[in-house]
């Protein structure tokens, strides 16, 4: 029986149909179906080509129309509808094409991947998926090495597949892998990223760091190529990443002698990853100083305690720090932010008015908001300004 995802999906493949193409449903969205996990993206494949999938619905974004790939909405919601995948490799045009899922599917991944469905809920299954899922097995589809050659990126995919399914990865799959590893270099950057961020961050981890190791592949990884000693030494019991920001921290602190900016330049990080990995180190380097205060927490945004609690457990982990202390300190803050301060750079500036405008009104705010928050100060306009005047700005 369908579920709601697919229920919502069904008119988009009955649309293809009555204009003579054969639509399934196709891959992840499938697999996880058997596996009855959440269902997030749904995928089509066809035996239309984008501009004739153009034609026939009116909202359709060209997203990768260059590998036969086109978002259709439909009720408010996007669905990745693909050409069969031998017609863009064959060339093969509209007048001459055969009808054929089977040598679709042929060219996906791994057998987990290589399912369908059609919208009468018929699931069609020629490389022996349901099996492999059912034995909780990540193998390649028909020719392993030729897989792998194509998209040499496959070979993270199977790991990142480890650690998401807890799947283990079938024996002559992994010779693959492991005689291909080389090939992973070739790969761009933001894919190999992508792929590493799910790999670090997925339930079962801790598997997937073995077959890391024994398999070698971090050995063609990012700063992992130069150093691969400081892979071998990630405890092999270690609990999954809340983030690639968190990893990154996670390999700082292991391994000081690499600089950040290494890490973030090598992984291409983002900007939002390279603002919360300066967080994090801004953090944990007060939690090691000065233990758990009011100003760790309150430097550090609500939405980042688990993370940060994590992190310091996989750094030290008999640290005594959990998230129920974070959010005690963090309810007993006078302020939750600078704005809330009862004082303001102009106000500070008619207490001294034979001092130019400077640094010294950020500093001497930041020295007031340090007090307020551990609450030696009150949040009071006639307090802070006698406190100001006790303790007045150094003059140069």
């Amino acid at each position: 029986m369908q579920t709601k995802a697919f229920l919502q999906a069904n008119s988009i493949l009955q649309r293809l149909e009555e204009h003579e193409h054969e639509a399934f449903f196709v891959g992840g969205c499938v697999r996880d179906f058997l596996l009855n996990r959440p269902i997030h993206d749904i995928d089509i494949v066809t035996s239309a080509f984008p501009e004739q999938i153009q034609n026939i619905f009116p909202q359709v974004i060209p997203v990768g129309i260059a590998h036969g790939t086109v978002i259709v909405r439909h009720e408010q919601k996007s669905y990745e509808v693909t050409t069969y995948k031998h017609y863009l490799n064959k060339q093969i045009t509209a007048n001459n094409k055969q009808k054929d899922i089977a040598e679709d599917l042929r060219l996906r991944d791994f057998t987990m991947n290589a399912l369908a469905m059609n919208r009468s809920g018929e699931i069609i299954d020629i490389w022996g998926g349901r099996a492999d899922i059912h034995q909780q097995l990540i193998r390649v589809v028909a020719d392993e090495k030729g897989r792998f050659l194509e998209d040499p990126l496959r070979i993270l995919r199977a790991v990142r597949f480890v650690s998401q399914l807890g799947f283990r990865i079938e024996k002559a799959t992994l010779e693959y892998m492991n005689e291909l590893r080389a090939s992973l270099e070739s790969v761009a950057i933001e894919r190999v990223s992508s792929e590493w961020e799910k790999i670090i961050t997925g339930a079962f981890f801790q598997r997937s760091l073995t077959y890391l190791k024994d398999s070698k592949v971090y050995q063609y990884l990012p700063i992992f190529n130069q150093y691969p000693e400081i892979f071998e030494e990630i405890p092999s019991n270690i609990s999954k990443f809340d983030s690639f920001a968190a990893f990154i921290t996670y390999m700082h602190f292991s391994n000081e002698n690499i600089a950040v900016r290494r890490w973030l330049k090598a992984w291409n990080c983002s900007n939002k990853t390279k603002q919360q990995i300066n967080i994090f180190i801004q953090a944990y380097n007060n939690l090691q100083q000065t233990g758990l205060n009011p100003w760790l927490v309150y430097q550090l945004p609500e939405a980042m305690d688990a993370s940060f609690v994590r992190l310091a457990h996989q750094l030290i982990p008999t640290y005594e720090i959990t998230q129920e202390q974070m959010q005690q300190l963090r309810s007993q803050l006078p302020i939750a932010s600078a704005r809330e301060l009862e004082v303001n750079g102009r106000e500070i500036m008619t207490l001294f008015p034979n001092l130019s405008r400077g640094p010294w009104i950020k500093e001497l705010l930041q020295r007031i908001e340090y007090e307020v928050v551990f609450s030696r100060l009150p949040n009071k306009n006639n307090k802070i300004k006698e406190w100001i005047l006790c303790n007045p700005p150094e003059q140069n």
